[in-house]
């Protein structure tokens, strides 16, 4: 017999009895890594968190609370440029008021444009925090207008893991000060300092007066 069939004779002896004995081949599987499975679902939930905040921006622009509602938690907490605090929603709410309705109205028309970091973007299967920055342009009834170079951190929580709805848990707000605030600043002081010196000649020339009467005496 030739030796070259001795391999071919041995491989089919061997499956033979492989499926006589009903011996099953199991194939290799290689498992993906974990974070090419997390990065898969990154991208949805990220459009989905950007196009809240992007309808709660035009809803601010346009002053429709109700357009923006939906886009709050009842937690929700605002902090403001002033380092104030305002929760829950439904103060934000009336803050809101006092701000662009009734007699005591300040703010005649809001415009606000952001811009998203693209990084860091902290992101869990329910927490999101974003960070940003935001030109808004204030128009008061006096007439006075103000533009405000700020930066923003947005929380945003899941209200359900099966559900692609996010909502804004919290907003802080924070600005530097500009060359216009720092001069509107210095005059302040400036007048402030100028009232002490006028007030202190006031007093001292009254007490020269006094002092005079009194040796008079």
């Amino acid at each position: 017999m030739n030796t070259c069939a001795y391999p071919k004779i041995l491989t089919f002896v061997l499956l033979l009895i492989m499926n006589l004995a009903n011996i099953g081949i199991t194939p290799i599987a290689y498992a993906l890594p974990e974070d090419t499975n997390k990065q898969a679902s990154i991208p949805p939930e990220l459009d989905n968190i950007k196009k809240v905040l992007n309808e709660t921006v035009e809803g601010i622009n346009l002053k429709n609370i109700e357009k923006i509602s939906p886009h709050f938690s009842n937690n929700f907490a605002l902090i403001t440029l002033e380092n104030k605090k305002i929760a829950p929603f439904q103060a934000f709410l009336d803050y809101w008021d006092t701000l662009f309705k009734g007699d005591k109205a300040t703010v005649k028309n809001l415009t606000l444009e952001i811009q998203i970091d693209p990084e860091p973007i902290y992101m869990d299967k329910k927490i999101a925090i974003l960070q940003g920055t935001a030109i808004e342009n204030f128009t008061f009834f006096k007439g006075d207008n103000q533009i405000l170079h700020t930066r923003w951190t947005a929380i945003l929580e899941k209200k359900s893991p099966k559900q692609s709805e996010w909502v804004i848990s919290a907003i802080h707000h924070s600005s530097g000060i500009t060359k216009g605030m720092l001069n509107k600043l210095q005059s302040q002081l400036f007048k402030t300092t100028l009232g002490g010196v006028i007030i202190g000649l006031v007093l001292g020339i009254l007490v020269i007066s006094l002092s005079r009467k009194t040796k008079h005496r």
